[in-house]
């Protein structure tokens, strides 16, 4: 029996694709990775999941998007502010 299974589908995470985009110049924003946080942001009891985009410059890239988890499932949430197009290395909550 394996340790761990990946369930990324069968919770809902299977839209989440990291979008890197690189185009041949390769700035050190544009190579280090961005990042994600684990955080009940509705206040339910559940962790809910901030994902990064990173990658390129302000504006010109993938929106960060916070995935809401209810009843076994992530929902992407969508008019939450947190949409931001820049670049991110990171997030920290606490």
């Amino acid at each position: 029996m394996p340790w761990l299974t990946d369930r990324t589908t069968s919770v809902g995470l299977g839209e989440i694709t990291h979008r890197a985009e690189l185009k041949g110049h390769f700035a050190t924003h544009e190579i280090m990775g961005s990042g994600l946080a684990l955080i009940d942001t509705d206040g339910d009891g559940d962790l809910d999941l901030y994902v990064l985009q990173g990658g390129r410059e302000p504006g010109d890239g993938a929106p960060n998007e916070l995935w809401l988890f209810d009843q076994g499932q992530f929902h992407r949430a969508t008019e939450t502010g947190l949409e931001d197009a820049g670049y991110g290395t990171g997030v920290a909550v606490g």
